[in-house]
């Protein structure tokens, strides 16, 4: 632990006025402007269309749209038709910030597209940003500060998510929560608590900075928040068990009570619902074996990216791949954070104590910790085998680990620009950023602008007829029927595809988006026969029939057919949907 003589020294040292830092971080933040233009080629892309048209972003713009046309993201009367959406079975738990951020955003620009957009684009800013002032909270210099934001905001970690896990690839938060749990380990709290201050410790700035740093932790990802609180605990005991004076463990539980009850607010919306309403187990359904699966496997953490630009590395994680223990494929930390992660382990074996070497000593203990909690067999297992599996992807962790990792890198490479000419260290660091940001990001992650343009258009122009031909508020089943959330794709016809539909009318309403074991999901047990379900439907006031020809073998054929002999008339085809009606009149 640092005297006291030496931390007041260090922090006057370090206290340096807000102005001082921003000409290093607008260059960080130029430097992730000029790699999202030409990663993203962002010249190609319409920013009113969505970046991504498919899977769990479809689901990410259900949510908005929920709050730009109604309450909150959890509700609308307009999916689940008649009985409506209530998503608080499958809720957003720990992501406040983020839904607030949005919501805001839904204010501001009136389009969740063109928001939904700009807060993907945005997670980058934030991490760099965020990962400047967390290698600044543990006394990196600027430029090496600049270097560590930049190559964790493109971490694969980011683009494999992306849109698709919009609240995960924001992982903006993660630096300055990890910083402070570094200096936790180091003896050198943010905000010492100190014999004879124990009240007033609780008014001082640096605690409230400790407050805002949980709560924060707490509402930016439910993975996140667990990650924290878990390593919150293990510095909480080995500071305890290390402790030089009485009571320096104090912030650390001070942050880990802060963040359970931000955690325990949040919840209490779903909790009164479901006392209310009573318990819905069918809603997910987790396992052990998918907890195992989805573990981190230190390889992947080391080994290249899939679809590595340099077709030997490409070939070396090729060869690793058949295996079973697959999981997510986002922890690469690239060869930058390989170097560091393997620093930090040698660290850990040379068992440094050196004043000078503190800084090292508690990044390799800290990632060493993350490690045992999140490894195949680790500590994750251990808590899925009471029956808490619901956090399943032990494997998310590598994000975590990916900073202290890049930390060790950089402070590597500091070492060894010592003592060069200012110009030759930054122009070094300018070009190993460079490469370290080409090699985490392949060169095939482009989305297809052009075909997702055109799908947006082609939707958009049939649900305009939709509503034309039937009214605004008119009710329209789509088949097949399809449980929600989270269900496998049927025959080509991946999840949440039939959400679509809704993303282009504000008031039609669709029969798709019911939370399966809730009333809404009526729908999952109508029967097959075509003529009774016309009857069935028709009872409900439907008076539309759209069918998805990708979730059918045959493409729908049979069941056309079936229906048009049964008197309905064809509204609408093209190769992808056959749209009938079903008002009685047809006959």
């Amino acid at each position: 632990m640092l005297s006291s003589e030496t931390r007041d020294s260090v922090k006057l040292k370090y206290r340096v006025p807000i102005k001082k830092e921003l000409p290093s971080l607008f260059i960080g933040l130029s430097l992730t402007f000029i790699g999202l233009v030409f990663l993203y080629q962002l010249w190609n892309f319409n920013p009113r269309v969505p970046i991504l048209y498919s899977g769990d972003g479809l689901l990410t713009l259900n949510g908005l749209r929920n709050m730009r046309f109604g309450n909150w993201y959890w509700s609308t009367q307009n999916l689940g038709a008649p009985f409506g959406q209530d998503l608080h079975d499958f809720p957003a738990v720990a992501e406040n910030l983020h839904l607030i951020i949005l919501w805001l955003g839904l204010k501001i620009l009136r389009s969740e597209v063109l928001t939904f957009n700009l807060f993907f684009f945005g997670t980058y800013f934030f991490t760099t940003t965020f990962g400047y002032i967390g290698s600044r909270i543990i006394r990196l210099n600027r430029s090496t500060a600049v270097l560590v934001g930049v190559i964790y905001s493109f971490l694969p970690f980011h683009f494999q998510h992306g849109p698709g896990h919009l609240y995960l690839a924001a992982y903006w938060a993660l630096p300055i929560w990890i910083a402070f749990l570094i200096r936790e380990l180091m003896g050198d709290s943010i905000s010492p608590f100190t014999q004879g201050s124990k009240l007033d410790w609780f008014c001082r700035p640096s605690t409230f900075l400790i407050a805002a740093i949980s709560i924060v932790a707490a509402t930016t990802g439910l993975y996140y928040s667990f990650f924290f609180i878990i390593l919150a605990a293990s510095v909480l005991c080995i500071r305890r068990l290390k402790q030089l004076s009485s009571f320096e463990w104090v912030p650390t539980l001070f942050s880990i009570v802060v963040a359970c009850a931000v955690m325990a607010i949040q919840y209490f919306p779903v909790w009164l619902y479901q006392r209310q309403n009573g318990s819905n187990l069918s809603i997910v359904k987790r396992s052990i074996s998918e907890v195992e699966y989805y573990s981190l496997k230190i390889v992947n953490l080391i080994l290249p990216i899939n679809g590595h630009r340099i077709s030997f590395f490409n070939e070396i994680r090729a060869k690793a791949n058949p295996v079973y223990l697959i999981g997510e494929g986002a922890d690469a930390l690239g060869l930058f954070g390989s170097v560091g992660l393997i620093t930090l382990l040698v660290v850990l074996i040379l068992q440094t104590t050196s004043e000078r070497n503190k800084l090292f000593s508690a990044l390799s203990v800290f990632t060493i910790i993350a490690l045992l909690i999140s490894t195949v067999g680790g500590f994750t297992q251990v808590i899925a085998a009471f029956g808490f599996t619901q956090l399943r992807v032990g494997s998310r962790m590598s994000v975590v680990i990916a900073f202290p990792a890049i930390v060790s890198a950089a402070i590597c490479l500091e070492k060894l620009l010592r003592n060069r000419k200012r110009g030759v260290v930054l122009v070094s660091l300018l070009i190993i950023g460079s490469l370290s940001v080409l090699d985490m990001n392949p060169g095939n992650q482009l989305p297809p602008y052009k075909a997702v343009a055109q799908s947006w258009e082609r939707d958009r122009d049939v649900v305009t007829r939709v509503s034309t031909g039937f009214g605004n508020d008119a009710m329209i089943f789509q088949l097949p029927i399809v449980p929600f959330p989270e269900n496998p794709p049927v025959v080509d016809m991946t999840d949440y595809e039939h959400l679509k539909g809704y993303l282009h009318s504000p008031s039609l309403r669709w029969s798709y988006g019911g939370v399966k074991g809730r009333s809404a999901d009526w729908q999952l047990s109508l029967p097959t026969d075509p003529k009774i379900l016309i009857s069935k439907l028709r009872q409900q006031n439907f008076q539309v029939i759209w069918i998805n020809r990708n979730g059918y073998e045959d493409r729908g054929t049979l069941l056309f057919n079936q229906l048009k002999d049964l008197g309905l008339k064809l509204f609408f085809r093209d190769a992808n949907l056959f749209i009938l009606d079903l008002r009685e009149s047809a006959n």
